[in-house]
């Protein structure tokens, strides 16, 4: 029988606020998370890209960025990251925003240490499996625009198949559930 997917404890925490940043990586990785920070909007979608977060814990009002647009970005990019935000300067329009644009969870300034880990471990739980599974594949591939695949509808690249997937839904997850079990059904119409 296969074992799941083990989602990485890895998450990003994204505040212009250094002290409150080192107080939650102290309270994450003493529960075994790997944690990096960045200060600012601009760096996040590198710090994403490098250190692949399974979980970003994202701050709203910030210098060099808005979080709404941080958040708008996670989404489209990197789906299978799930975003919790904290914020001191919220609004209810704000939290509707966020629960709209796709955030895990919204929480208001000052979050217990045990809510951090708390809804931390809830959006890295919440990741779909199958969805991991296929970004690590992707992930792995040399070259994306290289490796082509035959289709219903025609042949595709790795990143077409991606974007495609990317687009189908919020996760991707009901286009790749499609995809899974075509695949299965293929294979078992070849035994």
């Amino acid at each position: 029988m296969d074992r799941p997917i083990d989602i990485p404890r890895r998450v990003l925490l994204v505040d212009d606020d250094r002290e409150i940043c080192k107080s939650w990586a102290e309270v994450l990785q003493s529960e075994g998370w790997e944690v990096d920070a960045c200060y600012d909007g601009e760096a996040v979608h590198e710090k994403v890209e490098s250190f692949d977060p399974s979980v970003v814990v994202l701050d709203l009002r910030f210098p060099k960025g808005d979080g709404l647009d941080v958040l708008d970005d996670l989404r489209s990019s990197r789906p299978w990251t799930n975003v919790v935000v904290i914020t001191g300067h919220g609004e209810e329009q704000d939290a509707i925003a966020c629960v709209n644009k796709g955030a895990f969870a919204y929480l208001k300034k000052v979050v217990s240490n045990s809510a951090l880990l708390e809804k931390c471990e809830a959006a890295r739980k919440s990741v779909p499996e199958m969805l991991l599974a296929f970004h690590k594949w992707y992930g792995a591939l040399p070259d994306p625009d290289r490796v082509v695949f035959q289709t219903a509808s025609g042949r595709v690249t790795g990143r077409q198949l991606m974007e495609e997937i990317r687009r189908q839904s919020p996760l991707g997850r009901e286009f790749l559930e499609r995809v899974a079990s075509t695949a299965v059904e293929l294979v078992v119409n070849r035994l």
